[in-house]
């Protein structure tokens, strides 16, 4: 990668680290029953499997531009106008790592909320009741794409403060006006953060090559991307992106 090197994350704490919202329960839904129906239409008391699978495949790692995918339903919770479903592959980019979640439609209905449960299965928050077993799914591109730009340049930035400040990014906001980035240091004047400027706006129009792949945890220089010694520990046998 030249003067800035590989754009590592420095934001994995918010990748392994995510607040999953867990499926509706009926005691979650205005103090009532949730109605469930299977395939086939009959209510049911509880969360139903249309089918079996394994954890769900992340398209977005396997290609980062696919923006319409089938897939099949795996399961399903209804409760009042709002589906939850979990599906056997999704390109749906769930809340993560400072990034908001992908937004959509699974079947011509909204989706309002992705998520990735502890399993690795990601979970979709429809608006409205979802039918059958089988799900066309089409990404909202113009978000999708504006959040690939923004986070890459946020590591480009990020590398940047890294090299000619010494300051490590320990968070990042991502949002549909504007994103910020916190750094570990105290304060940085007007001359450096024009030379980091600089630095990070001739990286972008080199127009570099841009490639993701999954780091193990033992590659990773822990002191430039968590301050949280605990972190350690906890990661040692996982992988993170």
């Amino acid at each position: 990668m030249g003067g800035l090197g590989s754009l590592t994350p420095h934001d994995f704490e918010g990748h392994l680290r995510r607040k999953i919202q867990s499926p509706l329960h009926s005691d979650e839904v205005d103090g009532g029953q949730v109605a469930l129906k299977s395939a086939q239409g009959v209510e049911q008391a509880g969360e139903y499997r249309i089918s079996e699978g394994s954890m769900t495949k992340h398209l977005y790692y396997e290609d980062s531009y696919l923006s319409r995918f089938q897939a099949h339903l795996q399961q399903v919770v209804v409760a009042g106008n709002i589906s939850e479903i979990i599906l056997d592959q999704s390109a749906f980019y769930p809340t993560s790592g400072g990034q908001p979640h992908d937004r959509g439609t699974v079947n011509g209905l909204p989706v309002v909320e992705v998520s990735e449960t502890e399993k690795g299965e990601i979970l979709h928050r429809i608006g409205g009741i979802i039918e059958g077993e089988n799900a066309d799914c089409q990404i909202d591109w113009d978000r999708r794409f504006d959040f690939m730009q923004q986070h890459t340049g946020q590591h480009v930035l990020s590398q940047a403060f890294l090299k000619l400040a010494q300051a490590n990014t320990v968070g990042f906001h991502l949002g549909a006006d504007y994103a910020t980035i916190d750094l570990d240091c105290e304060s940085l004047s007007p001359g450096l953060i024009g030379r980091v400027e600089e630095l990070a706006n001739s990286i972008v129009e080199e127009n570099r090559r841009v490639e993701a792949r999954i780091v193990a945890a033992g590659e990773v220089v822990w002191e430039r991307v968590a301050a949280d010694v605990h972190l350690q520990s906890e990661l040692a046998d996982r992988h993170v992106r």
